[in-house]
């Protein structure tokens, strides 16, 4: 190696950022390098490492010399700046020497330091420029650039600095040195030249970067010593400047590549250990810090034998060390625990391979290997493997397929040649080319991962061609990777529909990786993952979305409908309560009365599902509730329905009516599925989910099962069958099952419906239980309740609020309507100052542009804390009504009014406080 290569050319541009002592490979290159040098201390002086070119050149052993200081070789009587750059040292011998001493910073073992060579003097030994013959042709001549400063001006410089700077010696001659350098490096060199005018021992040479005319920079070393010039003796700086801008390039480049083997090392998928000769630890990567449970600080300079191998595998690796750095073994592969920090052992599989010195001497040893506690049972096959990425594809939990694209990528390189340039529009325009290309692709190899996913008994299913997976969703998918092997990409992701060996689809994510077009081997690995779940998770919140956006416009509907409701069967209750109605006409109101409660209905389900309306809610038993709206859907038509109830059955915390309705539903869509008439089964059961899907949680459930016989559900249908207005009867709304949806999601459950094994479909409902007991329903009146007492009615719409204030009258009491709450507030006001106040109030919770229900109960309660309140909405189900309690109300009064109920609720409320 040549003299300067290790101190010019084996450190890094980046100087003290580099720790000598931390690269085993660099520091035994130092120690067997035949060039004298040496590190210090700089602070103390104190010697801290020593080349065997120094021990040869000075005749000390490694102990004596490390136990003097620099100044012990120097001569007595020199100095180091009498010298450019030189001084004159003794050996142990008495022999003394001229050399020039060249120092650099360094890092070593963690602290600031600098390597020091003491090579033979340059060919000048002393330079005056305004002196005569060689000293003038030394300066005017060196192919370095020399400059000579006194009193900080410039008053000497050769031609080559000139072409360097790419100057005229007028625009240098008088100027500052400072000048010369980047703005951002003149800071440091001021700093320099003070520091050595006050006679403080410095780095022989600085790096700057120095201007050239035009403004471009070029990277120099620069050297300076002190001179004595002229009659006066007077100081001067003495400047050798030496281009070193193809050598700062190629130290970019060297690191960019060190930094680029760095990330590859830190980043790849085993862990890296290395050695030193004495076995211990001076460099581990992210997955060796990983393995060991620690941090590099605190593990490097730790001997790996004793701390972190447990005592029964100590000597057996003590041998396979010996072996590989005495040439016995090349590399030696080995299976054991390793010991973290925490004391647990991991059972890792490695190898063992010396690195050396330039010389051949052994300088440590590389371990690397993999953490294979977890598959342990799988890598019995692996052991016998010499390929650790064989390893890795088979004891991997993700689907990965190794597919031979050669024949594909020649088809594509032959389309390249003819011209083609995007891919995409010659497969529309040539159909045929994508089938062919599939059948161009040959599946190698798969994991037993992929035989899981897949559902196949062995390799053989799945191996050769593609078409046993593919879909015609796979077909676009498969148009996309082609695109991404023609254009070149490295990686391609997507997501796709594949199909197991037993014809279900599942949804997939797939990650393929791509060989260059001149890698021999044109082989892929295609890593897939199962999204089923995530995809049935993405369908729910659409669904649920879409409720949503129907459910405003649903809701406003339902609540104006309502009103008109409330009118038509208020008046119908007016009349059928005047004793003057004659039989045929009460006939005919009764008929009018059915009609408009089964258009109540109709509304219930719109409401169901529009505004994120609460269900009331109440512990309930299944059994009576399904038997009773089974029973009630299956009226007039040929089907019948068979229970099994256990006797156990959980309750649940339900809306008795929107369960009834969901139970009412699925029995009605069943007996339709089966026109001529069939059996129908409904069964229910307790379950206890560990990890159920979204919304459901852990713990005890109740489900309910809907089975008919009927044709089923084709399969293209399932994932539409709970949208709204989704129907495949003639006549139907589609909202049947979208209200079903929505009711079950209202109560924390789901709702799935697929094929039933032997023909027919199966819908299940699935509930949360409730430990409490069920409680009885409240039974409504046979007729209307009469009573006495002052009520006030607040309700926007005229037409309801009219037939509010005549239902009471008919009922006895004295009424009052108003329009809003302002109206509502001050009515009550001035009855209670008239001595007249009234005994309840019935408040529509919504006013539009006005107070509405709430904040007129907040603000009467405020004031009169005993009023009783009773809140009313054409929202049955909106989150006020749910918990009306909590808002002040005593009671909830649903519309349309029904007289009865209207009666009866409101007895209730005027009789708690009597």
């Amino acid at each position: 190696m040549p003299a300067d290569d290790f101190f010019h050319g084996f450190l890094p541009a980046s100087g003290p950022a580099f720790d000598l002592a931390a690269d085993a490979a660099a520091l035994a290159l130092f120690r067997a390098d035949p060039v004298p040098m040496w590190i210090r201390d700089p602070s103390g002086g104190a010697l801290l490492d020593v080349s065997q070119g120094a021990l040869d050149r000075y005749g000390y052993t490694r102990s004596e010399f490390l136990a003097l200081d620099a100044a012990a070789f120097r001569e007595a009587g020199t100095s180091p700046a009498a010298v450019l750059g030189g001084d004159r040292h003794r050996a142990k011998d008495g022999t003394a020497f001229d050399v020039e001493i060249l120092a650099r910073p360094l890092f070593y073992d963690g602290r600031r330091a600098e390597l020091v060579r003491a090579a033979p003097p340059a060919a000048y030994a002393r330079t005056d420029p305004g002196g005569a013959g060689a000293h003038r042709d030394l300066f005017f001549h060196n192919l370095d650039g020399v400059l000579v400063t006194r009193e900080g001006e410039i008053v000497a410089v050769n031609p080559a600095l000139c072409d360097m700077l790419r100057s005229a010696p007028g625009d240098i001659l008088g100027r500052s040195p400072i000048d010369l350098l980047h703005p951002e490096d003149r800071p440091v060199a001021e700093d320099r030249m003070r520091r050595l005018l006050h006679g403080e021992q410095l780095p022989d040479f600085a790096l700057y970067r120095a201007l050239r005319r035009g403004g471009d920079a070029v990277w120099v070393e620069a050297h300076s010593k002190i001179l004595r010039m002229g009659d006066d003796g007077g100081a001067a700086f003495l400047t050798i400047v030496h281009d070193i801008t193809p050598w700062m390039t190629s130290q970019a480049r060297l690191q960019a590549e060190r930094d680029r083997a760095r990330r590859y090392v830190e980043t790849a998928g085993v862990l890296l250990v290395a050695l030193d000769l004495e076995g211990r630890v001076t460099f581990l990567n992210r997955e060796a810090r990983t393995v060991l449970g620690t941090g590099a600080e605190a593990v490097e300079g730790r001997d790996w034998i004793e701390d972190f191998l447990p005592p029964r595998r100590r000597e057996t690796v003590r041998a396979i060390l010996r072996r590989v750095l005495e040439g016995g073994e090349a590399e030696y592969a080995d299976e054991g625990p390793v010991r973290t920090l925490d004391g647990d052992e991991r059972l890792v599989a490695a190898r063992y391979v010396a690195f050396r010195a330039p010389g051949g001497a052994p300088a440590g040893v590389l371990v690397s290997g993999t953490d294979v506690t977890e598959q342990r049972a799988m890598e019995a096959a692996l052991r016998r493997s010499e390929e650790k990425y064989r390893r890795f594809f088979d004891a991997s939990p993700v689907s990965l397929w190794e597919e031979d694209i050669s024949e594909l990528r020649a088809a594509l390189r032959a389309l390249r040649d003819e011209g083609v340039r995007d891919i995409r529009a010659y497969i529309d325009a040539n159909p045929g080319f994508l089938e062919r290309a599939v059948a161009m692709v040959r599946v190698l190899d798969v994991n037993p991962a992929t035989l899981a996913f897949y559902g196949a008994d062995s390799k053989a299913q799945l191996l050769g061609g593609l078409d046993k997976i593919f879909t015609k969703d796979s077909l676009e998918v498969f148009r996309e990777e082609v695109a991404a092997v023609f254009e070149g990409r490295r990686v391609f992701e997507s997501e796709a529909v594949n199909r197991r060996i037993d014809g279900r689809e599942v949804s997939i994510l797939l990650r393929v990786s791509i060989p260059p077009e001149d890698a021999p081997d044109q082989v892929i690995l295609v890593a897939i993952m199962d999204i089923t779940r995530r995809k049935r998770l993405e369908e729910e919140l659409l669904k649920v979305q879409k409720l949503e956006s129907l459910g405003v416009l649903a809701g406003g509907i339902a609540h104006d409908f309502n009103n008109l409701l409330t009118a038509v069967l208020g008046n119908i209750s007016l009349v059928l309560a005047d004793p003057g109605t004659g039989e045929t006409a009460r006939d005919r109101l009764h008929q009018a009365e059915r009609a408009t409660l089964r258009a109540r209905d109709l509304t219930q389900q719109l409401l169901t599902f529009s505004r994120g309306g609460a269900p009331v809610k109440r512990v309930l038993r299944l059994e009576p509730l399904v038997r009773e709206a089974a029973g009630f859907a299956l009226r007039g038509t040929a089907a019948a329905c068979d229970f099994h109830f256990p006797e156990d059955l959980h309750p649940v915390l339900a809306d008795e009516g929107q369960l009834g309705q969901v139970v009412q539903n699925l029995v009605l869509n069943a007996a339709q599925a089966m026109p001529e008439g069939g059996r129908i089964e409904i069964r229910a059961a307790n379950l206890d989910l560990a990890d159920p899907a979204p919304p459901l949680r852990p713990g005890a459930h109740v489900r309910l099962a809907v089975l008919d016989r009927g044709p089923g559900i084709p399969r293209d249908h399932l994932p539409k069958v709970f949208d709204p207005y989704f129907s495949t009867k003639q006549l139907g709304s589609g909202l049947g099952l979208a209200v079903c949806y929505s009711i079950v999601r209202n109560h924390g459950g789901i709702i799935t419906a697929g094929a039933r094994p032997g023909g027919g479909t199966a819908v299940e409902v699935t509930l949360p239980a409730h430990p409490g007991a069920a409680e009885p329903p409240e039974a409504p009146p046979d007729a209307p309740v009469p009573g006495t007492g002052r009520i006030l009615v607040m309700d926007d719409d005229a037409m309801v609020r009219d037939v509010a204030v005549q239902l009471l009258t008919a009922l006895g009491y004295e009424a009052r309507g108003v329009g809003d709450g302002d109206g509502a507030l001050e009515a009550w006001q001035a009855a209670a100052e008239a001595g007249t106040p009234f005994d309840a109030a019935i408040l529509d919770l919504t006013v539009p542009g006005g107070m509405g229900g709430r904040e007129t109960a907040a603000r009467l309660l405020e004031r009169h804390p005993g009023a009783r309140l009773l809140v009313s909405s054409g929202y049955a189900d909106d989150p006020v009504m749910a918990r009306y309690r909590d808002h002040g109300f005593r009671a909830v009064v649903k519309k349309p009014y029904d007289l009865r109920e209207l009666s009866a609720t409101l007895r209730r409320v005027l009789e708690e406080d009597r």
